[in-house]
């Protein structure tokens, strides 16, 4: 997954991703403390990193399961462990009941003599309802739900800390009085019909600034109102993240070819497919304009 080379007018896919984890909106209405991404130190070391990707790709080389959940973790883990008013505690942390895992620990660390807990989480999630609801929001594989995904959150993730199993190793940390918030990221996606106005109809726990997207059938392609494009891309898993590439990364066309690529995909596999809308930021740098699932012409039946 990951590429050692460094390229010498262009800025790292890695940096690239990382870059759009620490800035981007969260999904969640309620901001997570603290508020790390505006420190100068992060500032510093993004712009470290754009000059020099070694230290990002070295940590990276530590990842096992390259899934997007994984590959996010990572990123977080670096950027924390890379500042130093942050003292990192502990990282994936497993507590037990005998021989039975009972949770984890995503990230525990120390920022102003306060201890923190943070749940991490990247989701991409597709309105199949009318987006009021938190149900209306399923997986592209239709095997979870942002329902779902935050009872356990809250409900179970975020109380470890409260759990008797978890004090031995709380204290063995000298962690006290833990700050549990959630850090979740992602993209929520719209039926295209859905128009501009769906940022008013949202589930009352997610952020009217959450990054959002389109989803269409295959078969609606050709009566799709889109935004104007030139150049296109589908990014694998797991760079799902980044909000900006160069020419040489994308494919070129417009409308008509964007249907034969997905055409051509979605035939080979019937699983929803991620495209990238892009348009010149640069001489060779292109912008996200629009996230966009093609997803077979059942998917949502």
């Amino acid at each position: 997954m990951i590429n050692r080379s460094e390229y010498k007018d262009e800025i790292h896919l890695a940096v690239r991703d990382l870059e759009w984890i620490v800035t981007a909106p969260f999904m969640l209405a309620e901001d997570p403390e603290p508020n790390l991404a505006d420190l100068p130190e992060t500032k510093t070391l993004l712009l470290e990193l754009q000059q020099d990707p070694s230290p990002l790709l070295s940590h990276l080389e530590s990842l096992n399961r390259h899934t997007l959940g994984s590959y996010f973790e990572h990123l977080v883990i670096f950027w924390l462990s890379k500042l130093p008013p942050v003292t990192l505690l502990a990282t994936n942390l497993q507590v037990f009941d005998g021989k039975t895992t009972i949770g984890e620990f995503d990230l525990l660390f120390t920022y102003q003599n306060i201890c923190y807990h943070w749940e991490l989480a990247i989701k991409f999630y597709l309105n199949i309802g009318t987006g009021t609801q938190e149900v209306d929001f399923v997986g592209p594989k239709r095997q979870d739900n942002l329902d779902r995904k935050l009872a356990r959150l809250f409900d179970h993730q975020l109380q470890l800390g409260k759990k008797a199993e978890a004090q031995s190793k709380l204290q063995k940390l000298g962690a006290k009085d833990i700050h549990a918030h959630a850090w979740v990221k992602g993209v929520l996606f719209q039926p295209v019909s859905g128009g501009q106005d769906f940022t008013i109809s949202l589930p009352d726990r997610v952020s009217k600034n959450c990054p959002q997207g389109q989803w269409i059938r295959l078969k609606e392609l050709n009566q799709a109102k889109l935004p104007e494009f030139e150049h296109f891309l589908r990014p694998s898993k797991p760079n799902w993240l980044a909000s900006r590439y160069y020419q040489n990364e994308a494919l070129s066309g417009g409308k008509k070819a964007l249907r034969s690529i997905a055409k051509e995909t979605l035939t080979k596999k019937e699983e929803p497919l991620l495209i990238y809308l892009l348009k010149m930021e640069g001489p060779s740098e292109l912008r996200v304009i629009e996230r966009l699932f093609v997803v077979p012409d059942c998917w949502s039946l």
